[in-house]
């Protein structure tokens, strides 16, 4: 009996020394017939010119298209399939002579189970043996059988993702959401991270994590953090940077979170909490009510602050790349140390005239609303307050500060009472006016 034929589809960009081995890999181990459609997108390797050299198989079809991501890709490729049923890969290697039988005949087969919208070999690293998915668990593109009724039935790959990643959790969601992916209790090929995988990605990431929880209303596969009952998304990195990850495995300063917290239950919309020196923004994505402004000066970890705000869409923060001082000074990042090894925040402002950016006053910024604000910038905590001074004097803010003693003189100048010790290992202090403004 002769079988219709599977669409392989492989999106390639700038593949380099990989794309060779992928596409003689599928020729020489796969008997089931197949059509190997190949997606190029504006390489600049020469991938597009090696692509061209297969166009002249019968069973090998080559497009050339613009460089708009890799969902994008998929999808094009998916069109170009017509009725096939699809299988999805990236540049990766078929491995030989699987168990001596062929990898594309046992997809098809497994596709026909009832109640099957795809056939995965891949799940979060692999599987011990088949299973259904009965929650929502991802399916990566890159290993990934698609009958055309599947297809049919939920539509392409969501190009709100484009470029990736996030479009195959989506997709496996949706496939979930009209029938179940089978689990293959093998592998069908090496998956390697090509430069398919190097457009910003941790950046896009973070973005596309928030796209899919506006679009569902649940949180996709991205890190997830619990404090006092309330739940976040994080960007991955942020465990991993210097001076938020504890021994104890609690992420930064549970003490002073639950501070703010707690403050920030009753403001108003448009009332405005500064966190300065905002690392990766957990103090920021505490705040129950109105606007936070963090400001984080380190470009490594405002790169992480940015995309747990943008994950976290629900919390109204702006971010700024910048450090606060109390006047504007040309400056270079000295960085303190934790066992000789760099921290991830400032230890002081070191002034330098021939320093590239300058620093900024929070007066400079000319807020309005200011209830609350957090300090922390290893030292540099009371400069940053006099940079404030007509901030503090207008608005009368609640202050959190680190390492500022209870009888500090320019606080107590301002008409400000030290209230308590807050933190973990009472490190930081928190202030009230002693007659505070009412708006």
């Amino acid at each position: 009996m002769e079988h219709k034929p599977v669409a392989i589809i492989m999106p390639v960009y700038n593949s380099g020394v990989h794309l060779k081995p992928a596409i003689d890999s599928i020729l020489k181990n796969t008997k089931y017939p197949f059509k190997l459609i190949l997606v190029e997108s504006e390489s600049t390797d020469g991938t597009d010119k090696l692509c061209d050299q297969y166009s002249v198989l019968d069973n090998v079809e080559v497009y050339h298209t613009k460089k708009e991501g890799i969902t994008k890709a998929i999808n094009y490729g998916i069109k170009k399939a017509g009725n096939l049923d699809v299988y999805l890969t990236q540049d990766d290697v078929i491995i030989p002579k699987l168990y001596k039988r062929d990898w594309l005949s046992i997809l098809v087969k497994l596709s026909k189970i009832k109640d099957c919208g795809a056939v995965t070999t891949i799940v979060a690293g692999g599987v011990s043996g088949p299973s259904y998915i009965d929650g929502f668990l991802w399916a990566g593109t890159w290993s990934l059988f698609i009958p055309r009724k599947t297809i049919k039935r939920i539509g392409l790959f969501d190009e709100n993702f484009s470029p990736g990643p996030g479009d195959d959790i989506d997709y496996s969601y949706r496939i979930k959401k009209d029938k179940k992916i089978y689990i293959a209790n093998f592998w069908v090929d090496h998956h390697r991270k090509t430069e398919n995988f190097n457009d910003n990605l941790e950046f896009i990431k973070g973005k596309n994590a928030g796209y899919f929880r506006r679009k569902y209303n649940i949180y996709p596969s991205w890190s997830h953090y619990v404090f006092d009952n309330e739940d976040f998304l994080l960007d991955d990195r942020t465990r991993e940077t210097l001076g938020c990850f504890k021994p104890n495995e609690q992420l930064d300063d549970p003490g002073t979170m639950l501070e703010i917290k707690n403050i920030t239950k009753k403001f108003k919309k448009d009332d405005l909490t500064l966190d300065i020196g905002a690392n990766t923004g957990l103090m920021s994505l505490v705040v129950q009510k109105g606007r936070v402004l963090a400001i984080e000066p380190t470009i490594e970890t405002f790169d992480i602050l940015k995309t747990n705000s943008i994950i976290n869409s629900n919390k109204n923060i702006k971010v700024l790349n910048e450090a606060v001082y109390d006047k504007e000074v040309p400056y270079v990042m000295k960085y303190a140390l934790l066992n000789k090894v760099p921290w991830s925040g400032m230890n002081k402002v070191e002034i330098l005239k021939d320093g590239k950016k300058k620093t900024i006053t929070i007066d400079s910024l000319k807020l309005k609303r200011v209830k609350l604000i957090k300090v922390d910038t290893e030292g540099c905590d009371i400069e940053v307050l006099k940079g404030a001074s007509k901030t503090l004097d207008k608005y009368s803010p609640i202050l959190i500060t680190e390492g500022i003693l209870k009888d500090n003189k320019y606080l107590k100048n301002k008409k400000y009472k030290f209230i308590k010790y807050i933190g973990e290992g009472n490190i930081n202090s928190l202030w009230k006016k002693e007659f505070r403004r009412i708006d």
